[in-house]
């Protein structure tokens, strides 16, 4: 047996646990798009749900689980007539789960099924019942870290997408928002590049996004943002890299966006 001290460094620790949600939808639900800074599992009891994560669209079933990453776009709704029933859990982490996490859907065995809704059940009550107890807090957040470490190193995800004609056409308008982010473009410069109307193209995000482009692509740039100032980049030198007019132009959008200042932002 060896006697030599092997120091141990964590790749990730939970921080905050954000919210806790159990859902019971009906056919007709549909949240508007997001991207918040918290991470993010969904995991679909019964029943079906689309998922918009970025560009990508996800058809999802029962035992189905996705895992947002901070600021990464996403929309639910529920699908094929189903009135599903979804787990929702957002927390903070100190340093990043395992990239094989990151992208795709997991289709969960029926151990890992077991396992993770009893894991989030003693979650669940943790944060509804029981908040003072943080010995009870630290040992659920650690069994879902055991979980969510198996899961990364257990199988990959599902990379598939809904190959639907509308699903094709939006995740390509979306990939070529993400290659205009730092030009500035008007609707019509990228409905003209994708061949498309503006008024098909509203319904096309209305459709998977829940939200219009615009706003849409206003998030992808105002993310980009936030990335090149906590990068050390100046509020003036992100504006230039960004195509905005003026620095007090690109600061009146940031806090549009928001609700503060991009010095106020990177100070907090």
């Amino acid at each position: 047996m060896g006697k030599y001290d092997i120091s141990l460094e964590t790749p990730f620790r939970f921080t905050v646990l954000r919210s806790v949600w159990d859902f019971n939808w009906n056919s007709g639900f549909a949240t508007e798009g997001e991207l918040h800074e918290p991470w993010e599992i969904v995991y679909v009891v019964s029943g079906s749900v689309r998922v918009t994560e970025d560009s990508r669209i996800y058809d999802m079933r029962e035992g189905d689980m996705i895992i947002h990453a901070p600021r990464e776009f996403h929309n639910i709704k529920s699908a094929l007539g189903t009135s599903p029933h979804v787990y929702i859990t957002a927390f903070g982490v100190d340093g990043s789960l395992p990239e094989a996490l990151k992208d795709g859907v997991f289709s969960l065995s029926l151990e890992e099924k077991t396992e993770f809704i009893s894991v989030f059940r003693r979650i669940s009550r943790f944060y509804n019942d029981n908040k003072d107890d943080m010995l009870a807090g630290q040992e659920c957040m650690s069994a879902l870290a055991s979980f969510l470490i198996r899961l990364g190193g257990g199988h990959k995800a599902d990379r598939g997408v809904s190959l639907s004609r509308s699903a094709a056409e939006y995740n390509r308008i979306a990939i070529s928002m993400q290659n205009l982010i730092y030009d500035n473009a008007t609707l019509e410069e990228i409905a003209r590049l994708n061949n498309i109307s503006i008024s098909n193209m509203k319904v096309l995000f209305k459709k998977y996004c829940g939200i219009g482009p615009k706003k849409y692509y206003d998030r992808l740039r105002c993310t980009e943002a936030i990335r090149l100032l906590e990068s050390g980049q100046t509020a003036a030198s992100t504006a230039a890299k960004m195509g905005f007019s003026s620095a007090g132009y690109f600061c009146t959008f940031f806090k549009r966006m928001t609700g503060t200042s991009p010095i106020s932002f990177v100070k907090k």
